[in-house]
C-alpha cells in the first residue's frame, strides 16, 4: 500500500555525513538522531523530536508518529539517482533530493 504524505505537511530528512546525524521534519515537528552505515546497512536512533502539537491538516499527528516509528526501525538503504530508499521493516520510505 502507497501512502503520500498530507498536503500541507513536509517530511524530510537531511543526512549530515561528517557528524552522522540526521535531522528533519516529521510533519509538524522536527527531529534529530545519529546515524551508523555499514555497506547498505542503515541504523538510526535514537531520535529526539520537538513536542509540538499541529491539530491542522487532520491526521498529521498520527502521520508524524508513523514516520517516526519507522523511520526509528531503518534496516537498509539504497540510492538511485536522487531518490533514498529507506526499508524499514515492511515500509519504505522514498526521499528525493532537492
Amino acid at each position: 500500500e502507497r501512502t503520500y504524505v498530507i498536503e500541507g505537511t513536509d517530511i524530510t530528512a537531511t543526512f549530515e555525513a561528517g557528524a552522522k546525524r540526521v535531522t528533519g521534519r516529521a510533519g509538524c515537528n522536527s527531529y534529530s538522531g545519529g546515524y551508523k552505515l555499514s555497506g547498505r546497512r542503515l541504523t538510526l536512533g535514537p531520535l529526539a523530536s520537538t513536542e509540538m502539537f499541529c491539530p491542522d491538516p487532520p491526521g498529521v499527528m498520527e502521520q508524524e508518529q508513523r514516520y517516526l516509528k519507522a523511520l526509528s526501525g531503518a534496516t537498509t538503504y539504497t540510492i538511485e539517482g536522487r531518490t533514498l530508499k529507506v526499508t524499514c521493516g515492511d515500509t519504505t520510505l522514498v526521499f528525493e533530493a532537492k
